[in-house]
């Protein structure tokens, strides 16, 4: 406590006796905790040498006044402790803060005939655990809400109530875009103001997602005049001792990847057929037109049927101009889809 009443502890024995300070040395000297004998102004008078390392190691000097000291680096008033000491004849316990440190002390403090005792027990570690769960509760959520900030990806926890516990803007955006909907810490993510269809599918995925299970889903969402589609990934939470207390989602927009998918479906689609044309339609006139070589008299020219066999060469030739102007026309075909999804065109 600072500067009120502290722990009491029984009178020391050694009180009503005619100490002086070669005594001290000898009882005191070799303890672990830091001691100091004041006089009754707060000059230093005696230190043990745990006192001396202390001192040495926080920069204390040893002429300072105690009263000035204690009312510099901390909030306590050592004349207080002192007169609460003295008027209860006993030994007091107060806790402070050094601020000029940041450390945490008990302090024992009895009035002996010689001067002032006080005896520093640290107990900053003591504090820090005592401590450090909440404001590490704090520092995690602090940077949990600047984290999900960053992102442009819809970010939402809700708990076993359906009700919104944790959101980042982008949600609060995306939400209100397909909606129309404000919604925020707090709000029910499954509010009656939301698209009936909408409510009725996201309804049966919180359903399964409190069953524990992890899932994505895609849902296509209209937005004005326009189908978005979006992927949902469900992600169970479960508290330190396992029980399930909530589901934490993020969304990803996949519209335009579905658009890249669509164009690269027609574009597979009109390769086939280049492919259907080079191995299937160009390979049968190649036959026709490699047996009419075969049949045509080369040993006599003007031979009646080379007529026949010439004009038959010309159809197949004929037939393949019109396959080759096909497979031209798929190839411009597909460059000029290939040349719009470069440039982002419809």
């Amino acid at each position: 406590m600072k500067g009120g009443s502290g722990d009491t502890i029984p009178a020391n024995t050694m009180r009503d006796k005619n100490f002086d300070v070669s005594d001290l040395q000898a009882v005191l000297g070799d303890i672990n905790d830091s001691i100091i004998l004041l006089s009754q102004s707060g000059e230093l008078i005696w230190s043990n040498k745990a006192y001396a390392l202390f001192a040495e190691d926080l920069g204390i000097d040893p002429d300072k006044n105690f009263f000035d000291f204690f009312e510099e680096n901390s909030d306590f008033d050592l004349s207080v402790g002192v007169q609460q000491a003295s008027a209860m004849d006993t030994t007091c316990r107060f806790e402070l803060f050094f601020h000029t440190f940041r450390k945490w002390f008990l302090l024992h403090i009895t009035v002996l005939q010689v001067g002032i005792t006080i005896r520093f027990e640290k107990i900053t570690v003591e504090k820090q655990e005592a401590e450090t769960p909440e404001k590490h509760v704090l520092i995690d959520e602090r940077n949990l809400r600047i984290l999900i900030n960053i992102t442009d990806h819809p970010i939402w926890l809700v708990d076993m109530n359906k009700e919104i516990v944790l959101c980042n803007t982008a949600f609060k955006k995306w939400i209100l875009n397909f909606s129309g909907k404000e919604l925020g810490v707090g709000d029910s993510i499954l509010d009656k103001g939301l698209d009936a269809v909408y409510l009725e599918k996201i309804r049966a995925c919180y359903e399964l997602a409190f069953t524990g299970k992890n899932f994505t889903a895609i849902e296509d969402i209209k937005v004005g005049d326009e189908i978005k589609f979006t992927t949902i990934n469900f992600n169970p939470v479960f508290d330190n001792n396992n029980v399930l207390a909530g589901i934490s989602c993020h969304a990803t927009d996949i519209t335009d990847h579905r658009k890249n998918l669509s164009k690269i479906e027609s574009q597979t689609q009109l390769l086939m057929e280049i492919a259907n044309i080079q191995s299937h339609k160009v390979r049968g006139p190649l036959a026709t037109l490699l047996g009419l070589v075969h049949v045509f008299n080369y040993e006599e020219v003007n031979d009646p049927n080379n007529v026949e066999v010439m004009n038959g060469v010309a159809e197949v030739a004929g037939k393949l101009d019109q396959i080759v102007t096909d497979v031209i026309r798929s190839i411009n075909l597909l460059s000029f889809r290939t040349g719009k999804a470069k440039d982002g065109s419809e």
